[in-house]
Formats: structure tokens, sequence, C-alpha cells
């Protein structure tokens, strides 16, 4: 792996140390023991099935684990045998995963992720995007894919525009 390939993590994270040896974890599955993470597993699970055409298991390759210490939103990603997800809040936890989904890919018909140690956190407690379905309509299909793309780019707020002076499109 180069160093460019961790560049193309959006947004930048906070800290990242990346294995310069470029070793890399076999990733088969993931597991968290704490049953209010468990609509972010499936999330995760489901876009790396879009993404790749691979099912993830129920087990420990990645694994997602609570941590007090952690403020609400910030997370920590340690990648070696297994990948180790940190994180103190459900935000905390579909970060990470957002920023693993874009860090692993597939070689071989199986999925990999980068040894790296990420610490990362928003900047601001409001990252948003607003489409403008007032002046331009949207397809409902376009509306998924821009609720794909606040997951996958970390974006905590969608706002649609639905009426304006001219028209109202809903």
């Amino acid at each position: 792996m180069m160093k460019e390939f961790y560049s193309k993590i959006i947004p930048t994270p906070k800290y990242i140390n990346y294995d310069k040896e470029n070793k890399c974890t076999v990733i088969r599955g993931i597991v968290t023991n704490q049953a209010e993470w468990a609509p972010a597993v499936d999330a995760f699970c489901n876009y790396i099935d879009r993404a790749f055409n691979v099912s993830l298991r129920k087990n420990e390759d990645i694994e997602i684990a609570l941590d007090n210490s952690l403020a609400d939103g910030k997370y920590r990603i340690e990648t070696a045998d297994t990948v180790k997800i940190f994180a103190r809040s459900l935000s905390g936890v579909n970060y990470a995963l957002s920023t693993l989904w874009q860090l692993i890919y597939k070689k071989d018909g199986r999925l990999y992720a980068p040894c790296v140690s990420i610490t990362d956190y928003p900047e601001c407690n409001y990252r948003g995007l607003m489409v403008d379905l007032a002046r331009q309509w949207h397809p409902f299909e376009n509306l998924l894919f821009y609720a794909d793309l606040c997951w996958a780019l970390k974006i905590n707020s969608l706002q649609l525009h639905f009426s304006d002076q001219q028209s109202y499109t809903l």
C-alpha cells in the first residue's frame, strides 16, 4: 500500500499511522457485544455486500468495543491480525465503520484492510448536505444515493429543500 491510498479517506482522519511494510488484514466477518450497535453493523454489512458482492459473517475479524474514555463521535481503529474499533457512541461506531469501508479493498475474491491505526472525531457536531428539490426534480433513487453518500462521508444531516417561491416538489 502506498501513502496515497490513505489520503483517499474522506474526510481525512485527525491521526493516522500506517504500516510501512504494507501488511494487511483479511476481512471475513464482524462482531460487537453492544446490542444498540447492531443496526450500524447491519448497515455496514449491507454496504460491503453492495460494494464488493461479499457477505460478512458474524465472527471476530472486525471487533467493535465500547471505550468510555472516548468523546461522543470519536473513534479509534487499529488493524493488525484483526480489526478493532473502539467508540463510546453509535455515531462514533458509524463514523469508524464508514472509514473502514473506505479502507477495505478486494483482491482475489477476498476483502482486505491495510494495517493502520486511526483516531478521528468530527470537527463540529454538524456536517450537512442540502439537496435542492424545489428547483430540480430528482428521482427517488437519487435521494437514496444521497442518503448512502451521507453515511459514506460521515455527514449527519441531510436537508431536502422541497419548496420555493416558484414550486413545491413534494
